[in-house]
C-alpha cells in the first residue's frame, strides 16, 4: 500500500470542518467509470489505498444530485 507524503499532490485533505456523512460522493475513476458511496470514510480509504485511478471525488447532496 503506497503512502503519500503531505507534500505530494495526491495527498487528500479535508476542505471544510463540517461533518462529512451528509452527503453522498461519486467516486469517478480515469476510465470514466464510477462508484457512489455513503460513507466519507470510505471516500478516504479509497483515495488512500493508492492502487487505484481516481480522477475525481464529487460531493453529491442527499437526493444523490451534484450542487
Amino acid at each position: 500500500m503506497a503512502v503519500f507524503e503531505k507534500e505530494d499532490p495526491r495527498y487528500f485533505t479535508t476542505y471544510c470542518d463540517k461533518h462529512y456523512d451528509r452527503h453522498k460522493y461519486r467516486v469517478v475513476l480515469k476510465d470514466g467509470k464510477s462508484l457512489i458511496v455513503d460513507s466519507y470514510d470510505l471516500v478516504k480509504a479509497i483515495w488512500f489505498r493508492g492502487d487505484h485511478d481516481v480522477d475525481t471525488i464529487e460531493v453529491l447532496d442527499k437526493s444523490g444530485n451534484g450542487f
